[in-house]
Formats: C-alpha cells, sequence, structure tokens
C-alpha cells in the first residue's frame, strides 16, 4: 500500500510542475506574439516544448494516473484515464499537428523530425558536420 502511495505521489509531483510551466510559456508566448503563427513558431523553441511536442498532455495524463493510483481507484486508472489518453493523444496528434505543419510548413516538420511527440529524450545528439 505504502508503494501506491509513493508511486502516485512521485507522477503528481512531476506533473504538476510540467503542467504549471507548460501553461506559463505558453501565457507567456500568447502576450509576447500578434497572431497564431508567430505564437506557435515561439512555442516550439520554449520552455518544455523543446523537449516534447505536447507537455501539457504528457502532465494531465501524468497527473491523472498519479491521482488514480494515490487513491487506488482502479476504474480511474485502468478504463478512465487510458481512454481519455488515446483521445487527447488523437486530438494532439491528427488536429493539432496537422494544423500547425498547414500553418507553418517546413518549419514544424523539422521541429517534429526534432522533438519527440509526448516523452522527452534528454540524451544529446550529436550534430552532424
Amino acid at each position: 500500500m505504502a508503494v501506491t502511495v509513493d508511486i502516485g505521489f512521485a507522477l503528481i509531483i512531476v506533473a504538476w510542475p510540467l503542467f504549471l510551466w507548460s501553461v506559463r510559456t505558453q501565457f507567456d508566448v500568447i502576450l509576447n506574439a500578434l497572431e497564431f503563427n508567430d505564437r506557435a513558431r515561439q512555442l516550439m523553441f520554449s520552455g518544455p516544448y523543446k523537449y516534447c511536442r505536447h507537455p501539457l498532455t504528457l502532465g494531465v495524463l501524468l497527473f491523472y494516473f498519479g491521482i488514480g493510483i494515490l487513491f487506488r481507484a482502479a476504474t480511474m486508472v485502468f478504463l478512465l484515464v487510458p481512454l481519455s489518453s488515446v483521445l487527447m493523444l488523437y486530438h494532439a496528434k491528427y488536429v493539432k499537428e496537422r494544423e500547425l505543419e498547414l500553418r507553418l510548413g517546413r518549419e514544424y516538420s523539422l521541429y517534429k523530425e526534432r522533438v519527440p511527440f509526448l516523452f522527452p529524450c534528454f540524451i544529446l545528439k550529436r550534430r552532424r558536420l
């Protein structure tokens, strides 16, 4: 029982700051940009968006899993969170990303090649000369 509480707290402790950092980054970018294309370009190189393309989604999913594990809510962990995850990830991949590709073109395609979809990769890649 103590292990599940620890895992739940650990997920929440990771998820909540990631969520807040993502929201704060979006807020800062929106205040500094006049149009959607400028906001999207700035966001791609700011805060947690440097490490994964959908950090807000990752933060929300980890938070919900953490809450479900913390309160030992099997329905939440095994049914509600996975179903909502599928919907959120589908929307991120097939709606948001397509819109950004249409608006930003090659620039967003390069961003997609460089930055992982959901789970950050902190391994430094060597640059080719």
